[in-house]
């Protein structure tokens, strides 16, 4: 099996690090607003504040194509089931 060659390593290391932090932070926010915050709730702005950065990164990469789902009945049968999953 041959390997992709990767041209800046420390830079993809320190993008998983980042990212490994915020989700961390994330994670300790949702457990202290859990104990105040309905689910549902906590679920609206983790999202809505997840957008804020990704909008951002699209408008400055130009990607916005991303925003168009290949498959949307496929995503609203997902977004469907995550809704109902929250309620069992």
């Amino acid at each position: 099996m041959t390997e992709t060659p990767v041209e800046k390593p420390f830079k993809i290391f320190l993008a998983a690090l980042a990212s490994t932090f915020c989700f961390s932070i994330m994670y300790i926010f949702v457990k202290y607003a859990g104990k105040t915050h309905s689910p549902v709730e906590i679920m609206f702005f983790r999202n809505f504040f997840s957008l804020i950065p990704t909008a951002a990164i699209m408008f400055y990469t130009g990607q916005w194509a991303l925003f168009r789902p290949k498959n949307p009945v496929g995503l609203f049968l997902r977004s469907l089931s995550g809704t109902i999953a929250m309620y069992f």
